[in-house]
C-alpha cells in the first residue's frame, strides 16, 4: 500500500500565493542573469507583456510558456516550480 502525501487545500489564496512565488523565482533568475524583461521575452519567444504578467503572478500560464522561459535562461523547469 502506498502512503498518500497530505497537501494543503488548493484554495484560491494558495493558488495566488503559488503564482506569485513562481513569478518571483523567474524574476530572481532574470535579475541574476542580468536580463531585462524585453531581452528574456525575446529569448523565450513570448511578449514582454506576457512575461510581466507571469512575473507578477497575474496569470496562470501554460507549462509550455514556463518551459520557454526556463530554457531561455538554461535552467531546469524544476528550479521555478519546486517548493514555495
Amino acid at each position: 500500500m502506498v502512503d498518500l502525501i497530505q497537501y494543503e487545500p488548493f484554495t484560491e489564496e494558495v493558488q495566488i500565493a503559488y503564482l506569485q512565488s513562481l513569478g518571483q523565482k523567474i524574476r530572481s533568475f532574470r535579475s541574476y542573469f542580468q536580463l531585462s524583461q524585453d531581452e528574456l521575452a525575446a529569448m523565450a519567444g513570448i511578449t514582454t507583456r506576457q512575461l510581466i504578467r507571469v512575473e507578477k503572478g497575474r496569470v496562470n500560464t501554460s507549462i509550455l510558456v514556463l518551459l520557454k522561459i526556463t530554457r531561455a535562461m538554461s535552467i531546469p523547469l524544476v528550479e521555478i516550480i519546486g517548493r514555495r
